[in-house]
């Protein structure tokens, strides 16, 4: 019997072997009618360790054995046939065989392993020092102290998400909630970091106040300052009580010279009392906001704060619930507000007449930006008096927003209004229809402006058309009622405001939709380089239970024509509008 061993003793010689030819025949057991090779070996499947014997003539295997088989041992074990005993000893020498190579090959498997676990510490060793490495040579640690504080200011966000704004500056500071936040985490990354937070009064100057606060915190943030401007923001619940020597409002009260924004949110029974005690002049004071829950005119008639801040030009006074219908106005042109000097404008806590708009308007000459609610619950009356106003003129308006109860005093309210540098136009109806078109092209006709946002709550009327070739350069369209076939396809082809970034409209039928589709998709094709400022696409479709079928088909390929190249810039909604 030949094992594995014996079998290379046999061939070994034969290597050497310097004579003729030497012809070897090799007989396997047989099994099952087949002869197996022994030990497993098959020389004519073997044809590598056959070259290596270049004596050897031939080799045979026996005549019985057909040519080509393939002779192995996979049929072992895999029935319950007893094996004579001559062939289970062969399958012993091979099994003992096979567990070496198994014992082999784990250990060549530990070895690997034991391998790969110090390539992979060595790898997260390098990894480290290049981050170390990195750090020493990174550019903000050559900045100088002056630009890495700007970077901290235009990087900050507040608890909700705020950021830094170019108008406003850097976001609010939550003193309730912040102590956690920046800019307390910049000043434990390093010694320097912390040097410039702690020096650097951006960081610090824009206050919100959610009441109760720890004193201390507020002592902190203000000692950062370097005495100079700041901004507070003073919040308390509607039932919150405080009482007049409150330290906090005391340390408040003393700060009074160096705020420039002011936003109390409260009672109006509280701010009467904070305002009574505002010592001195507010110098710095430009920017000034109410957000109340109840009359707070009777308040600022009584308060001397207007007449003692000579830079104030923005003043805003904002309802807790803006979608409760706010209270009649006291004539706020009545109050002594500086108008002259303010720039910039809100007054929707309270609703007003269109004669009340037009006299505050008139007063403030050098408005810029503008919100009102308009109603005629003040004055029920509305007719000749409002037609006998002259026109005014407002030469450095250049946003104007307003609410209005009805379409008439929408109309009422805009008709004498002169606005040659209006770009931000947005109007809203509580009723069903907005301004007609005619009245919004009479109103840019007439100023001459060029409009670049225009969001209306639309009109079922002809004369949409007219309005949109009348603002050419508009970058943001919205309106809230459907347009017509026409309109649809002009604007989906760029013939109407081709320069608009953002479109946002409804329209009435799956009908209208696929005819806008098909304009946008063919436009796209054939002149795509028109629609590289196209960034967004709001549509709202009205139609039939029956239809929607319909519908998915046009949305899918609103959703194709997005992911395509010429269109994957645009982002494009398309939903089914209740």
């Amino acid at each position: 019997m030949l094992d594995r061993v014996s079998l290379d003793v046999i061939f070994e010689p034969l290597q050497v072997f310097k004579g003729g030819p030497i012809e070897i025949f090799l007989r396997g057991r047989k099994m099952g009618g087949t002869y197996l090779p022994l030990l497993g070996y098959s020389l004519r499947q073997s044809p590598t360790f056959l070259e290596s014997l270049t004596n050897v003539s031939a080799v045979r295997t026996p005549p019985s054995q057909p040519a080509g088989v393939k002779m192995d041992f996979e049929l072992a074990g895999t029935d319950n046939n007893l094996l004579p005993e001559f062939e289970r000893r062969l399958i012993r020498n091979l099994l003992m065989s096979v567990e070496q190579e198994l014992d082999s090959t784990d250990a060549q498997i530990e070895r690997t392993r034991a391998i790969l676990g110090d390539l992979i510490e060595g790898r997260a060793r390098k990894a480290a020092q290049i981050a170390r490495l990195r750090v020493a040579v990174a550019p903000q640690q050559t900045l100088p102290p002056e630009l890495l504080a700007k970077i901290f200011i235009h990087c900050m966000e507040n608890d909700d998400g705020e950021e830094y704004n170019e108008n406003r500056g850097p976001p609010f500071l939550h003193l309730r909630t912040s102590a956690g936040s920046l800019p307390w985490t910049l000043g434990h990354v390093c010694s320097r970091w912390r040097q410039i937070v702690l020096h650097e009064p951006c960081l610090w100057n824009r206050i919100a106040i959610l009441y109760p606060i720890a004193l201390p915190m507020l002592q902190e943030a203000l000692s950062r300052t370097s005495e100079g401007p700041i901004s507070i923001r003073f919040i308390t619940g509607p039932h919150t009580t405080i009482s007049d020597n409150d330290p906090l409002l005391a340390l408040i009260l003393s700060c009074t010279e160096r705020i420039t924004e002011l936003y109390l949110s409260s009672t109006s029974f509280w701010i009467r009392r904070f305002l009574a005690q505002v010592p001195g002049h507010p110098l710095a004071l430009k920017s000034l906001e109410f957000h109340v829950e109840s009359d707070i005119f009777q308040v600022l008639e009584a308060s001397p704060i207007f007449k003692a801040a000579p830079n104030l030009c923005r003043l805003s006074i904002l309802r807790g619930q803006i979608s409760v219908p706010p209270p009649p106005a006291s004539f706020p042109g009545n109050l002594s507000i500086p108008w002259s000097q303010i720039t910039h404008l809100n007054l929707t806590f309270t609703t007003m007449s269109p004669v009340s708009a037009h006299e505050v308007l008139r007063k403030s000459a050098n408005l810029q930006e503008c919100h009102f609610w308009i109603d005629d619950v003040a004055h029920p009356t509305i007719g000749s008096s409002i037609l006998a106003v002259g026109s005014i003129v407002l030469p450095h308006l250049h946003s104007l927003q307003f609410d209005a109860e009805t379409t008439l005093l929408s109309s009422e309210f805009i008709r004498p209004l002169t606005l040659p540098s209006l770009k931000v136009f947005e109007e809203w109806n509580v009723e069903t229809d907005g301004l007609p078109y005619s009245q919004i092209s009479s109103l840019i006709h007439r100023s001459q402006c060029n409009m670049i946002d225009l969001a209306i709550t639309g009109y079922a009327e002809e004369g949409i058309q007219m309005l949109l070739e009348a603002i050419p350069l508009v970058k943001n369209f919205s309106c809230n009622v459907s347009l017509p076939t026409a309109v649809v396809e002009k604007m989906a082809n760029r013939c109407l405001i081709p320069h608009a970034k953002m479109l946002e409209f409804y329209v009435n039928g799956v009908n209208v939709l696929e005819t806008f589709v098909n304009a946008l998709e063919d436009g796209l094709f054939k002149e795509p380089q028109k629609y590289t400022g196209l960034e967004r696409i709001t549509l709202g479709v009205t139609m039939e239970d029956d239809a929607y079928n319909a519908f998915l088909v046009q949305q899918a390929r609103c959703e194709e024509m997005t992911t395509a190249p010429r269109g994957s810039h645009l982002f494009l909604d398309v939903y089914r509008r209740a």
